[in-house]
């Protein structure tokens, strides 16, 4: 997804606020965030965890900020229902060229390198 606020490409997510059940959160967010109703995991496993420095706001004081990574698969993937965090949704095939059209952050290709290097049979 394109987030609004931060003008990057970036996997869906949120914040657990106070739900101690990650894996659900991570669910819930990527359901929430692309209009997707089915949305599984492909393992229980966290895939990956980011951490990245966040400056002080107006809101908020200086942090280190936790993305706790997981692998998820879609039944029917082509109902995208863009929010009001998202300027656009769209799936890449990222085995090919086409994610050199667009600009993504580190972590993400990290993910993709690290999901392509053990190419999950679940998918």
């Amino acid at each position: 997804m394109h987030h609004k606020k931060l003008d990057k490409w970036l996997q869906p997510g949120g914040h657990c606020d106070g739900d101690s059940n990650i894996l659900n959160v991570a669910v819930k967010e990527a359901i929430e965030e692309s209009g997707i109703n089915e949305i599984k995991t492909i393992n229980k496993e966290i895939f990956d965890i980011d951490t990245h420095y966040m400056p002080r706001t107006h809101k908020e004081p200086a942090h280190y900020h936790y993305d706790v990574r997981f692998l998820l698969k879609t039944v029917n993937n082509d109902n995208f229902i863009k929010n009001n965090e998202s300027n656009e949704l769209k799936w890449f095939n990222f085995s090919d060229d086409s994610k050199l059209a667009i600009e993504l952050e580190r972590s993400v290709t990290r993910m993709i390198e690290k999901f392509m290097t053990i190419n999950h049979p679940a998918c």
